[in-house]
């Protein structure tokens, strides 16, 4: 019995009724064309399976009611959206802020991004871009020379990458710790170079603040993991003296001494008598060394001592001004000294390229530090250069246990040349004073 146009129209409407976001009609229709367009060998045995494939690629989330988007996701939209507008700054040119008359230097990543990816280190060809743009505004809004990025310090709840730049600032003369530990001046030192670290790539840029000798040991006796958040509490034994910004800046302070290498030969040593430590780019012709032996890598950087400065402290004078010996001070750092001296710390590893030679020299190597895992250098000629992505914690084979609190004083402890006694002044205090009135004289005779 043939169907009416009636029972057809009727069967039509019944199929394009919607129960959810695709109708019975709208499904059938494009299972079929995907049956004429695939044209499989079975079709009929397929069948089930193209009719799931279908479902998925046409399904679209139902549209919430009015007044039902939750908090959550009005929040996730508006951080979204605020991600989205910094970011696209980053792509205009920047225009030089005030008192900047020319932009500093910024490190070529794009290109040195190729080489680290090489040595197994990829922060992704993107990323890379939108870091050089990043590090090109930050250069363009602050006075900074020699801007490079410095790496990547992962968090549990962020991740911060960091800049580092030449600032030239004047810091607080005569500045120590409690313990006598003068601080070093900007420029010098630990201090050698300032730091900003953003959240993402086009973020904006804080400015870190300079590093104490103090914040660098208690860094060191403390083992955590970084929040994301520069005003975090850093908890832990012993206490820490500051937010997360100045863990963070002691962090970077320990890794850049310990893993930031060159090739010999790059650097040279002051020849200025009143500078014995500096060490400045080498402006004579050299000779480029073999990169894949230990002895040709050299920390261009001085190393930190047990005080948390790079250099002895400046020493006491008597009264006649001659300096009073220290016999617990530390060793004067040693200048340009080779990782050759530094056994089990470091891993070298030559890339071989197409075309090599047997038995050639490979023209790119990789150097890890393995005292701090995530800290690579690669070397290709003259060229070189370091990056740290990690989570700021140095490698340790035994498991870590917070420091054992001190032993509780016997008694006070103070200096009385800095801190004398003194007699409280002698005070007769009026035992009605304070008193109710009406009860002055209380417990007293009446006349």
């Amino acid at each position: 019995m043939a169907a009416s146009g009636a029972d057809v129209e009727r069967a039509k409407a019944f199929l394009q009724k919607k129960s959810g976001p695709v109708s019975v009609y709208d499904h059938l229709t494009e299972l079929i064309l995907k049956l004429i367009t695939d044209k499989p060998d079975d079709a009929v045995g397929v069948f089930e399976h193209l009719s799931g494939l279908v479902k998925q690629n046409t399904f679209s989330a139902a549209a919430p009611a009015e007044g039902g988007e939750s908090k959550v996701d009005a929040a996730d939209a508006a951080a979204t959206a605020e991600w989205a507008a910094a970011a696209g700054k980053i792509f205009s040119a920047p225009e030089p802020a005030e008192g900047v008359d020319e932009p500093g230097a910024v490190q070529d990543l794009t290109d040195e991004a190729n080489y680290l990816e090489w040595a197994g280190v990829n922060i992704g060809r993107t990323e890379a871009f939108r870091l050089h743009l990043a590090l090109k505004a930050l250069a363009a809004s602050t006075p900074v020379q020699n801007v490079r990025f410095w790496g990547k310090v992962l968090g549990t709840g962020g991740d911060y990458y960091v800049a580092e730049g030449t600032l030239e600032e004047e810091g607080e003369e005569g500045a120590a710790d409690a313990d006598g530990t003068v601080h070093e001046a900007p420029g010098e030192g630990a201090n050698r170079f300032a730091y900003w670290a953003c959240s993402f790539a086009g973020g904006a840029w804080t400015r870190l603040p300079n590093v104490t000798p103090a914040q660098v040991r208690a860094a060191g006796a403390i083992r955590r993991f970084f929040s994301g958040d520069l005003d975090a509490s850093v908890g832990g034994h012993p206490p820490f003296p500051g937010k997360e910004k100045e863990f963070l800046r002691a962090t970077i302070a320990r890794i850049t001494a310990a893993t930031v290498i060159s090739p010999a030969g790059v650097f040279a040593a002051s020849e200025d008598e009143d500078k014995p430590y500096d060490i400045v780019p080498n402006e004579e012709e050299f000779e480029i060394p073999a990169l894949n032996e230990a002895g040709s890598w050299v920390h261009h950087l001085l190393p930190l001592n047990k005080l948390g400065r790079t250099t002895p402290n400046p020493p006491k004078v008597d009264e006649e001004g001659e300096p009073i010996e220290d016999p617990d001070a530390p060793e004067p750092p040693a200048v340009l000294g080779t990782i050759e001296e530094e056994e089990g710390q470091w891993s070298i590893r030559g890339l071989p390229a197409s075309g090599m030679a047997e038995g050639a020299e490979p023209g790119l190597v990789a150097v890890r530090n393995l005292a701090w895992p995530g800290a690579v250098t690669v070397g290709f000629g003259k060229r070189f250069a370091n990056v740290y992505v990690g989570y700021g914690a140095p490698y340790s084979a035994a498991v870590f246990a917070p420091s054992v609190p001190g032993d509780v004083a016997a008694e006070y402890n103070i200096n009385d040349e800095e801190k004398p006694f003194t007699t409280q002044v002698e005070v007769t205090v009026d035992p009605d004073a304070g008193a109710p009135a009406g009860e002055e004289g209380e417990g007293e005779e009446d006349e």
